[in-house]
Parts: C-alpha cells; sequence; structure tokens
C-alpha cells in the first residue's frame, strides 16, 4: 500500500498526441489531485497549484459536482479589482469511512474531509473472552447506532478499514491477534467485513503500526519523501514500517516491520507474547522498565517526586527523573538507550535508513536518550559518526496516527477509481 502520491506529471498537462476523451481524463485527475490532502480550493487555487488553465478546472469540477464528489463549500475573497467573491470547493461530505478498532474496541465514522462524525464504544457484556464473531456483531450494532443518530443513509458508506495488532496477510485475514488468542488464526476480517456492509466499495484490514507509520510519513510527507524512513511504533508491543523515499516497503511474509521480536538478550528472563525470551519489546515495555526501578535506591524518592506509585510509571516519568538526577532513572535510561541503539543497529545493516520516527509511548525522549544511543553505537566500527542514522520523534497521539494512516488507505483507493474521470 503506497501513500497517495499522483502518477500524473503536472508539468506536462496534455501529453502529446493524447485524444480529446483522454485529454479531459488526463485533465480531471490532474484537478482532483488538488483535493487529495482534504484542504478546499478555488478555481484559481487549482489552476495555480496544478498549471492546468480556469477553464478547464471549472469543468472538471463541473463534472464532480454531478457525480456528488465535490461540493460548493463557501466564498473565497475578491480579486484586488473587485467582482464577484469566487466559490470555494472541497470534497464532498456525503461519501463516508468508517474505522473499526480491534485493539480498543470502538468505531468512528469520517467523511472525505476527515471530519469525525462520531465515535462509538464497545461496552461489553462481561469481561471474559469472546471470538472475533462477538466484536464484529457489535461493530455492526455500534454502526448501526451512528447511522440513526447522524441520519446517514449506509448507502453513502465508502469504505471500512479494520486497524488490528498482529501481522496481517493481503490486507484481508488476521494471522493472530497477540492480545486476544481467543479469535484464533488466520481471521478473514475483511470478508467477514464485507458481509457485514454489503454496500462499502472499499474494505480492508491493516495493521496498526503500519497504518500508523503512514499516518506520521503522511503528516511529514516533504521531509520523509526523499529518504529511507523506518517508523516505530511503540506501545504495548513495538513494530514499524520501511518506507522508500515515501512509499510504503511491503515484504512477501506479512511480518515485516514486526521487529518488536527481534531477540537482543537470549537469556533474558521474561518470556515475551511470541514465545520467545529477549525480544526488544519484552526489555522495554513498561513492566519491564518497573522491574529494574525496583532495584534503585532512590526508587522511593522518585516515586514521590512523580507522585505516581511503580505500577503506573512509564518512560516519560523515567525522563522526568533522569532529568532531576535520580541514579535509578539515569541507569534505566541507559539500559533502555542501549536497547533501542541495538535493535536499530541490528535494522541498519540489512536496510539502513536515513531516519528512524519513534511513535508512542517512547516519543517524549530527550537529548541525553539520544546521546546515549549514540554512545552505545560508537562501539561498532563499521559505522563512522558522520553517518550515524537520525531519529526524531512523532508526538501525535497514536490513535490519531492510526486513523490518519487509515484514511490515507482509503483516500488512495478513491482517488485511483478510474470511473471518477470518465
Amino acid at each position: 500500500m503506497n501513500l497517495i502520491k499522483s502518477n500524473i506529471n503536472v508539468d506536462d498537462p496534455q501529453p502529446s498526441a493524447a485524444k480529446p476523451k483522454q485529454l479531459k481524463v488526463h485533465n480531471r485527475k490532474i484537478v482532483m489531485s488538488a483535493f487529495q490532502n482534504a484542504t478546499p480550493h478555488s478555481i484559481i487555487d487549482i489552476s495555480q497549484q496544478t498549471g492546468v488553465s480556469r477553464q478547464t478546472v471549472a469543468k472538471a469540477l463541473d463534472h464532480f459536482l454531478k457525480l456528488g464528489i465535490v461540493e460548493i463549500c463557501g466564498k473565497g475573497d475578491s480579486t484586488d479589482n473587485g467582482g464577484k467573491k469566487p466559490n470555494i470547493y472541497q470534497l464532498s461530505s456525503v461519501p463516508k469511512f468508517l474505522v473499526v478498532h480491534l485493539h480498543e474496541y470502538y468505531i468512528e465514522l469520517f467523511d472525505l474531509n476527515c471530519n469525525l462524525i462520531g465515535r462509538q464504544d464497545l461496552n461489553p457484556l462481561d469481561d471474559s473472552p469472546h471470538d472475533f464473531d462477538y466484536y464484529l456483531n457489535a461493530v455492526r450494532r455500534m454502526a448501526d447506532d451512528l447511522f440513526e443518530q447522524h441520519e446517514i443513509d449506509e448507502n453513502d458508506l465508502y469504505g471500512v478499514v479494520a486497524i488490528t495488532p498482529g501481522p496481517v496477510i493481503d490486507h484481508a485475514f488476521v494471522h493472530r491477534n497477540p492480545f486476544c488468542s481467543e479469535w484464533g488464526f488466520d481471521i478473514p476480517v475483511k470478508e467477514k467485513l464485507e458481509a457485514a456492509f454489503p454496500t462499502a466499495k472499499c474494505v480492508f484490514a491493516d495493521n496498526i503500526g503500519k497504518l500508523a507509520g503512514l499516518g506520521s510519513i503522511t503528516a511529514n510527507l516533504e521531509f520523509c519523501s526523499t529518504k529511507r524512513v523506518v517508523t516505530v511504533y511503540t506501545a504495548k508491543g513495538i513494530n514499524g514500517c520501511f518506507f522508500d523515499h515515501g512509499q510504503m516497503i511491503e515484504g512477501s511474509n506479512s511480518i515485516i516491520g514486526e521487529f518488536g521480536h527481534m531477540i537482543l538478550k537470549p537469556d533474558y528472563p521474561v518470556s515475551c507474547i511470541c514465545g520467545k525470551h529477549g525480544c526488544f519489546e519484552s526489555i522495554v515495555k513498561p513492566e519491564s522498565i518497573r522491574s529494574r526501578l525496583k532495584q534503585g535506591e532512590d526508587l522511593d524518592s522518585f516515586l514521590s517526586f512523580v507522585q505516581k506509585p511503580l505500577k503506573e510509571i512509564m518512560f516519560d516519568d523515567v525522563v522526568k527523573g533522569f532529568e532531576k538526577g535520580f541514579a535509578c532513572c539515569q541507569s534505566e535510561l541507559k539500559t533502555l538507550a542501549a536497547c533501542f541503539g541495538q535493535a536499530f543497529l541490528n535494522i541498519s545493516l540489512v536496510y539502513d535508513p536515513d531516519v528512524f520516527i519513534i511513535e508512542g509511548f517512547f516519543s517524549g525522549f530527550n537529548d541525553a536518550f539520544e546521546t546515549e544511543l549514540y554512545n552505545y553505537l560508537s562501539d561498532f566500527s563499521l559505522l563512522t559518526p558522520d553517518r550515524y542514522f537520525r531519529i526524531v520523534s512523532d508526538p501525535q497521539p497514536l490513535p490519531k496516527l492510526e486513523v490518519a494512516g487509515a484514511i490515507t488507505a482509503l483516500k488512495e483507493y478513491f482517488f485511483s477509481d478510474d470511473l471518477l474521470y470518465v
């Protein structure tokens, strides 16, 4: 799955020897590309952005208005010479996208302009585990409630995307949800959602880390479009994805990006949910951080400073404690930086990225963490300091990144539909 990136050359809006119908379709695609960031535009804006004449832009917009995929949302400012205020156009608010969060059990409904229409949370009948069909039925009920509350015709539901932990095969099967073993293996999520929402034109599932990565890259496309990037999703588990100049790299195996299960310390006593010992994510997860902090002589003073019990301590608290000089936090931050340094070095040996973007729990790292990470790398003679990768933070909340990635992917499908342009 790739980022939205037009394959139209706007510098050459009139391909040689094009037939009138081909040229019309070509120009319509260029005009529609102006709306891919969900920003309203005037005819003048689109003409200046794309290089297509105002007359051609106006004709294309008339076509999209008749199809109901573009709408007039207001008036712009008059020109310096006065005259009528220009119409402002945006993507239609009629087509809807349903985002199903299978890791937190809630759904959200959006329009094409990424406006949140409504949200419904699942309130289980009891605390006991349930199979996937239980949650699917709950999703259907919650969607019905949203449609009724907001007076939405289900025929206007354009797409459904399921955001899930665990490897996802062909955007259709969840191989295994590591946090809900009752679901079993190779759950046909796409097929089941298609049956539950038969009017939706686009239905797929994808991994939380991949969609968050897509959301992060989309928000920073100018920075990332010239680089090899690894996004690192840090929460209960760790995973991510690889991008080459803005394009997501897909592997033949759905476990690409599951580098949280890279073994760093085979003799580590805590087992991982994957069944191995010493995995990256099992060493840096909050429970392991707290276990190591217990060994610190100034733990009580640190807990008094942050005014939290040990069971609530997270990485951000360790950073605060480090900066206040607590020895337990200084030791822990060095341990964590070394783990990230080794994991990133291992990834670099097979991919060699320009930058790692850290999302989620560890996105609040400080200068000391970065310094300690690079200090750890200094013993590796094949990578000199002038060629170190960069580490940067994306501090946006993970749910926001996941949704941004999901909508980017859904809109990519939407904009690639040839029927919009003929």
